[in-house]
Formats: C-alpha cells, sequence, structure tokens
C-alpha cells in the first residue's frame, strides 16, 4: 500500500544505531507545516529541538549503545523523495540503560489529540531497553517521568517552531495535533495493526 498523499504533513524517522541486536532501530512521527516551510526548514527546526537539552531523555529506557545519530524526512505529498539529516556530533540523543537488551520490550509512549477515535491517538515504541530501564514488565517510574518530561518539552519545541507533532491516519488522510503526551507503566511489543 502506497503512503497517502497528505498536504504539508512530514513522516520523520527517527534513526537509531550502535546497537548490539539489532544493530539499529527506527521511531516513526510525523510533523505538520504550520506555516510556510520547505523541507530543509523542516529539518533545520527538527534538529534545533533535538538539541534542546529538555529533550535529552527522549530515548532514556534504550539500551546505552544506540544513539539517535540521524532523521529521515519524507513530505507526504506523493512526489518528493527522502531527505537525510544527520544530527549534530554534541546534540546526538543516547538511550540511557545498561545491562543486557531485554527482547521483544518498549516502552510506550502514547500520544492523545483534541479528537475521539483509535485514528486520533497514537504511540512510539522505544526499544530495545536495556535490563536496568525495567523491573517485573513495568518501566522503572523514574524513568517514566524522565521520559514523559522529554515528549513533552519535544511536543512544545515542535509547536514553537510551527510544525507540531501530530497524529496522523492513512487510512483516514488525516492529522490532528498532538495535546497530551503520557509514558505507560507496562512495557508493550509492537503488534502490526490487522487489515480490515
Amino acid at each position: 500500500m502506497p503512503l497517502p498523499v497528505i498536504d504539508k504533513v512530514y513522516r520523520v524517522t527517527f534513526n537509531w544505531t550502535g546497537g548490539p541486536n539489532p544493530p539499529e532501530a527506527n521511531n516513526v512521527i510525523h510533523l505538520h507545516d504550520a506555516g510556510s516551510h520547505t523541507l530543509d526548514t523542516v529539518g533545520s527546526d527538527l534538529l534545533d529541538v533535538l538539541a534542546d537539552t529538555d529533550v535529552a531523555n527522549l530515548g532514556n529506557p534504550i539500551k546505552d549503545t544506540y544513539s539517535l545519530g540521524s532523521v529521515d524526512i519524507l513530505p507526504l505529498d506523493g512526489v518528493t523523495a527522502t531527505r537525510h539529516f544527520d544530527v549534530s556530533p554534541g546534540d546526538i540523543i543516547t538511550g540511557a540503560s545498561g545491562g543486557d537488551v531485554v527482547p521483544q520490550v518498549a516502552c510506550v509512549v502514547s500520544f492523545a489529540t483534541a479528537v475521539r477515535g483509535r485514528r486520533s491517538r497514537g504511540r512510539v515504541f522505544l526499544g530495545p531497553c536495556g535490563e536496568s530501564a525495567i523491573a517485573d514488565g513495568l518501566v522503572a517510574f523514574a524513568r517514566q517521568e524522565l521520559v514523559a518530561a522529554s515528549w513533552a518539552a519535544f511536543t512544545t519545541g515542535l509547536a514553537d517552531h510551527n510544525i507540531p507533532l501530530q497524529v496522523t491516519s492513512y487510512r483516514g488522510h488525516t492529522t490532528h495535533d498532538v495535546t497530551h503526551v503520557s509514558v505507560r507503566a507496562h512495557t508493550g511489543t509492537v503488534r502490526r495493526r490487522n487489515h480490515r
């Protein structure tokens, strides 16, 4: 199924590299151009937000060998190619959990919008997580707070740059601003949705 065309929406892939197994992991989020950005200015503004020290714990539960070294941005306009942006070495966000990788487990960051329904809620699965981030299937409370604060600061920073974080439905061709971010106590496993 091809990606939908949704005006002024950008699909952003976070590229986490340097892990033992798997060697890389990815997270996908969406941004909306609430102004008159170009692909280059969206990339530049995103990198500015990632450089803010308030967002340093975006990937806190991820194993400490992983780092967010680059992002790929694809406008959902149906014609423009993906552009790769490297994060400046001094601004690279790293995972912060030690121990071995816990298989099939992720910290779940949930996104809510002002609109009801499953197409208006989103989430990001942060992983692979290290053993020190998890006990008995729960993300350590202190890490939950750090991650929630960083994602809230990230959301605010993006909105301040007129590229707000979105929950985007490819099936419904809709996009909504994220109004609330929370971190679930229980770990999760990425599950693909059933085709209906």
